[in-house]
């Protein structure tokens, strides 16, 4: 086996992309039956170096995919944002705007019936928490896994996660199309700020496993645009064209922390005008 085969996994903390070995042909064209750690790739088929930011191209089968996608579309889904969520375990969505039902004071009261709903968490498949496991090491098995639904042009806006909110690894898997994720270095850290030390687009494939931290979770705001062509001729594919008939469900394992916002219904502000850079 090569040096890029027995590459660690999962990835330690605050380890340096210089201590990567070469990425010597694209990971698609190496399969191996050990999640392979890789940089991510942009629209020129180039790695991206960011420290923290690992990608695991196949994290998922095609089986795997089928199986989780099937048991994501048992559940209902809830839409308070402009795309539609699941929640499992831990209900919490960051806003910059204090949201009620997505930043609840307390999990454990009583919903009312516009609420997100908290599916159970142990109903995540078995394979899913297997993979996703070692990421986390002694503190165990994130409290949420969070599912967003895309379709056509539908993105993100540019921003960080909170450090209040969020741990220090983030998890991101996505199923069934292709998207390219921009990652800005702002020169002032906030969701605001257009000046940057660094722009990075990297491609997250079908089945693919992108993990943040360090400087990717807090140095750098990531986003999806609202771009109509996903350029991917540079990996030997056709380009995609984001219509009514794009699709893609992204899963966001993260541990949701005590710190995080907890919103009284009276500093309620989600029926306000949101400027162009929240989310």
């Amino acid at each position: 086996m090569d040096q890029s085969c027995s590459m660690i996994y999962p990835p330690p903390a605050n380890t340096s992309v210089d201590e990567l070995p070469p990425l010597v042909v694209h990971p698609s064209e190496r399969p191996c039956t050990t999640p392979l750690r890789f940089c991510p790739r942009n629209e020129a088929n180039e790695p991206v170096q960011i420290n923290g930011l690992w990608y695991y191209p196949n994290f998922l089968s095609a089986q795997e995919q089928s199986e989780l996608l099937a048991e994501i579309h048992s559940h209902p889904w809830q839409k308070l944002i402009a795309r539609r969520q699941q929640f499992y375990g831990e209900v919490y969505y960051h806003t910059t705007h204090k949201h009620k039902d997505l930043q609840p004071e307390k999990q454990d009261e009583k919903k009312e019936s516009d609420c997100p709903i908290s599916l159970d968490l142990q109903s995540i498949l078995p394979f899913l928490k297997k993979k996703s496991l070692p990421f986390f090491g002694d503190a165990g098995f994130p409290s949420q896994v969070l599912i967003n639904e895309y379709t056509e042009r539908l993105g993100i806006a540019s921003h960080f996660e909170d450090v209040e909110a969020f741990g220090p690894i983030i998890l991101t898997i996505s199923l069934v199309n292709p998207i390219y994720m921009t990652l800005k270095k702002p020169t002032t850290r906030n969701n605001a700020c257009e000046k940057y030390h660094d722009i990075q687009k990297v491609l997250l494939e079908p089945g693919s496993l992108l993990v943040m931290q360090d400087d990717a979770r807090y140095d750098y705001r990531h986003g999806i645009s609202k771009y109509r062509w996903i350029r991917l001729s540079t990996f030997d594919q056709e380009d995609m064209c984001r219509d009514d008939t794009y699709h893609r469900v992204s899963v966001t394992i993260r541990h949701v922390l005590p710190t995080r916002r907890k919103v009284q219904a009276t500093q309620d502000e989600s029926s306000e005008w949101k400027q162009q850079y929240r989310y």
